[in-house]
Parts: C-alpha cells; sequence; structure tokens
C-alpha cells in the first residue's frame, strides 16, 4: 500500500522538510535558481518495516501491516541516516526512532516563534521533560510502574536528563521554573535510585524488575523466607511512595510551565495522576487513580510495615 499524500504532507510539513536527526537537520529540498530543478533528497523512512518480516527493519512488530506506511510510523531522514538506521537495528530500535522525531518536531515548533534567547534554555529542558517521562502516555507509563515494572530504557532519559540540568548554566530569568524544574530532577532521582537498589533487569526481556529473592529460598527456612518477603513489601510500599511524589513534583513543574512559559502545556490532560489499573493499592481490585496532594517525608519512608495491606493481600 503506497503512502496516503495526507499522511506525506503532515511528515514533511511537521519535520519543516529537514533530516529528523539532532545532530544533522539538513534541509532535504536542494534548490535551485530555476526551481523546476530543485531536487528532494530527503527519504521516508519506516519506524515499523514496512514488511512484518526478518527482512524489512524492525519488521517483526504488533503493529498491523496497513498502519505501517501511516505518519504515525514515518520518519523524515536524508539518504545517510536512512542506511544508518536500517543496517544497525540493535541501536536504532523503534522506541528511539519515535523519541528523535517528536524531538525534532517539538524542535520544529517553536522555528517561527519569537523567543528570548534567556528563555531558550527553559524551552529545551521543557521538551526534554515531556519525553524522558512520556508524558503523551503517562497513563500507561504510571500503571506500569505502579506495578513495579519498568521498561529498561526508562532510566537513561531521567539520569541523562539529570545530568544535562547538572552541568547547565540556567539563566535565573524565573527562579520559580528552575526551583521546579529541580524538584523534578531530585524526585525523579531519588526515586529511581531507590527502585534500582533491589531490582534487576529480567533475562531475556526488557523490563526492570524486583529481584524477589524470597523466592529462591526454601519454605523450610520459613524464618528467612518471611524476612525476605517483608524486605520486598518494604520496597513495594516505599517505590509507590516515591513514584507519588514523583507525579507530584510533575504536576507541580507543569503549574509553572503553564504560569510562566507555556499556557497550554499538556493542558488537556490536565493534572497527572498515580494510575493503579489493577485495583492494588488498598488491594480493592478494582482500576483507580490518585492525585497526589502532598509529598511523603523521608519519615515515612523509614516506617516499617504496619498494617495487613502492607504486608499483603
Amino acid at each position: 500500500m503506497a503512502i496516503d499524500d495526507k499522511d506525506i504532507k503532515l511528515l514533511w510539513g511537521n519535520a519543516a522538510n529537514r533530516c529528523s536527526m539532532p545532530e544533522c537537520r539538513r534541509q532535504l529540498v536542494v534548490r535551485s535558481e530555476d526551481s523546476s530543478s530543485d531536487k528532494i533528497v530527503g527519504e521516508m523512512a519506516h519506524i515499523v518495516g514496512d514488511k512484518d518480516s526478518e527482512t524489512s527493519p524492525r519488521g517483526i512488530s504488533s503493529l498491523p501491516v496497513e498502519d505501517r506506511n501511516r505518519y504515525k510510523n514515518l520518519i523524515l531522514l536524508c539518504a545517510h541516516h536512512h542506511t544508518v538506521i536500517d543496517k544497525d537495528e540493535k541501536n536504532w530500535p523503534v522506541e528511539k526512532l519515535h523519541k528523535i522525531k517528536k524531538e525534532h518536531e517539538l524542535w520544529v515548533e517553536r522555528l517561527g516563534e519569537s523567543v528570548d534567547e534567556e528563555l531558550q534554555i527553559y524551552h529545551d529542558f521543557i521538551d526534554r521533560v515531556s519525553i524522558a517521562f512520556c508524558l503523551e502516555n503517562w497513563e500507561r507509563l504510571c500503571d506500569s510502574l505502579f506495578r513495579q515494572i519498568m521498561d529498561v530504557d526508562f532510566p537513561d532519559g531521567i539520569y541523562q536528563l539529570d545530568f544535562e540540568l547538572f552541568r547547565s548554566l540556567l539563566p535565573g530569568k524565573i527562579p520559580d521554573f528552575e526551583v521546579a524544574l529541580q524538584n523534578l530532577a531530585k524526585r525523579s532521582r531519588t526515586y529511581l535510585d531507590y527502585y534500582m537498589s533491589d531490582a534487576v533487569i529480567v533475562p531475556g526481556d526488557s523490563r526492570i524488575m524486583n529481584k524477589k529473592r524470597y523466592k529462591y529460598v526454601s519454605y523450610d527456612n520459613w524464618e528467612e523466607r518471611d524476612r525476605l518477603v517483608k524486605e520486598y513489601k518494604l520496597w513495594q510500599r516505599n517505590c509507590n511512595m516515591l513514584l507519588n511524589n514523583l507525579v507530584k513534583a510533575i504536576n507541580d513543574f507543569s503549574e509553572v510551565v503553564r504560569k510562566h512559559l507555556n499556557p497550554t502545556f499538556f493542558i488537556r490532560k490536565g493534572k497527572f495522576c498515580v494510575h493503579d489499573f489493577m485495583g492494588l493499592m488498598g488491594c480493592t481490585l478494582t482500576e483507580t487513580w490518585y492525585l497526589p496532594e502532598r509529598y511523603f517525608s523521608d519519615e515515612e519512608l523509614a516506617e516499617p510495615l504496619k498494617n495487613k495491606e502492607e504486608l499483603g493481600c
């Protein structure tokens, strides 16, 4: 199936006729004095391969074949970078290409804007926060995190954001924004550091989950097994407390962004919530959303397990 004209126009327009690779971004229409001699050097690359086959780069996917020529599955590239991503699937997976496309289109949105140069760094961090925390798909991501299922790529974006903030020269023009950004970085780093302290990449999988050491202890050694189960439950509870703090920090950051820099920042989504799809909190088994209203303190995180819900249903 050929690519529809509408999808072609969306792709080229949203990419501003430029290669989407951040280190390239070359113009993909070569102009000439005689417009009839203009050359189009851009290529519409598939993120998921156009054929459901191993011979098609990134072709093995649940994405229906009929949707693979749609705008959402296409990325505009120069010929060189199209070749690069198709020859090295391992280093250019589907998730990474979607991220590059999103970052490029956010960059394009501001090409024609008159933005104070001192504020440009703020806008750059706003974009990085949106991508690092997958705010477009926050509900799905948060539901997985609440169940202690973390995608293997998630920490990289957060740690990179934290590092870039550490070395950045913030202008000090909007103190509220800088405080909210620093708070978000701190809360996200605290959450990740704690989560990773007792988690491991699942072999042959793309998830990071708890080690669950109690599973490897015989039932005959019930004291050791009981100790490890309680240790796991404490880790689980604290992960959700820290996730609560992270969501509160995202909302505080969003409010400051809307107030000072972008009034429409995720305005349709409104506030971000903790999404408990399976009703694990309180053992209700009913899909629930929580809107964090405060931060859990270090003292609360240090408290021992004290009720049957925390010890397990």
